[in-house]
C-alpha cells in the first residue's frame, strides 16, 4: 500500500503521518516514510512503483507537490494508492511558513499559493480524504478513527486513545526539542537561510512546534501586513470556505 500524505505546508501533515505510523504499529505492520520535495518526488514515485509488491511494507509519502510525472504514475495504478490531504486557513499557513523558513511575507504568500494550486490538482485526481486542520485539532479521537479506517485499520477505543497520547502536542514538543538538542537521529534540510534539522521518521523539525491557534495571522502580523495577507489570500480563503 502506498499512502499519499499530502496537503498545504503547515496544515498538519506531520501529525497525520505520526497518526498513521502509530496506527500501523498497533498491528505490527512495517511502515516506511519518505519526506519528498518537488525535486525528489518524481524519482521517489518511480522507485516506489518499480519496487511495489502487494505484500510489501506500507509506504507513506509525505508531500506538498503533485507534478505531471506523479499524475501519470497515479493514473496508471490508482488502486495502489490511498491519499490524505490537509488544509488550513491559508493565512495561518503563510505566517507559519514565515516562522519556519525565515521567509518574508511576499515569499511565503507566493509559496503557499503555488502549493494550493498543487493541492487542488491532487484533490481532483486522487480524491483524498480531506482533513481540515482546525477540526483535526479540536476533535482528534474522531479524526484518528476516521484516518485509520480509511487506511483499512479497525482499532479499538483503547488503541485510539493510545495513538492520541503518542501524537499529542506534549509528545511532539518533546521530540522537537530532542531534535533541536541533537538527542535523536536527524538530517539537515537544504535550501534554508538557517539549517533545519528533521527527524527522518516523523519529519518533525527543530522549529516545527509553533502556535496552533486559529487566526494567528491577525495577532502576529502588523496591521498593514495583515491587510496585505487578507487581500492576497482572499480567493484561496473563499475556495476553502474560510472567512
Amino acid at each position: 500500500m502506498i499512502i499519499l500524505n499530502a496537503g498545504i505546508p503547515r496544515s498538519g501533515t506531520v501529525l497525520v503521518n505520526s497518526i498513521l505510523q502509530q496506527a500501523f504499529a498497533c498491528r505490527g505492520v512495517a511502515v516506511q516514510s519518505q519526506n519528498s520535495n518537488h525535486v525528489t518526488l518524481p524519482d521517489k514515485m518511480r522507485s516506489l512503483m518499480q519496487s511495489y509488491t502487494p505484500d510489501g511494507p506500507v509506504q507513506i509519502v509525505h508531500l506538498h507537490s503533485w507534478d505531471d510525472v506523479c499524475v501519470d504514475i497515479f493514473a496508471k495504478h490508482p488502486e495502489r494508492f490511498i491519499s490524505f490531504a490537509n488544509i488550513r486557513d491559508p493565512r495561518d499557513c503563510v505566517v507559519s511558513l514565515m516562522r519556519l523558513h525565515d521567509f518574508n511575507l511576499e515569499k511565503a504568500c507566493g509559496a503557499i499559493l503555488r502549493f494550493i494550486a498543487q493541492f487542488i490538482r491532487l484533490q481532483r485526481q486522487t480524491k483524498p480524504m480531506v482533513l481540515r486542520y482546525e477540526h483535526l485539532i479540536e476533535n482528534r479521537p474522531a479524526f484518528i478513527d476516521a484516518i485509520t479506517l480509511r487506511a483499512g485499520l479497525f482499532l479499538s477505543a483503547a488503541e485510539i486513545t493510545k495513538i492520541e497520547t503518542e501524537t499529542s502536542l506534549t509528545k511532539m514538543a518533546t521530540l522537537s526539542e530532542a531534535v533541536d538538542q541533537g538527542e535523536v537521529p536527524t538530517r539537515v534540510l537544504g535550501g534554508n537561510r538557517r539549517p533545519i534539522r528533521e527527524h527522518p521518521k516523523t519529519h518533525l523539525t527543530d522549529r516545527h512546534i509553533q502556535s496552533g491557534a486559529t487566526g494567528r495571522w491577525k495577532q502576529e502580523l502588523s496591521p498593514s501586513d495583515a491587510e496585505k495577507l487578507r487581500v492576497t489570500m482572499a480567493s484561496a480563503c473563499k475556495y476553502f470556505g474560510y472567512e
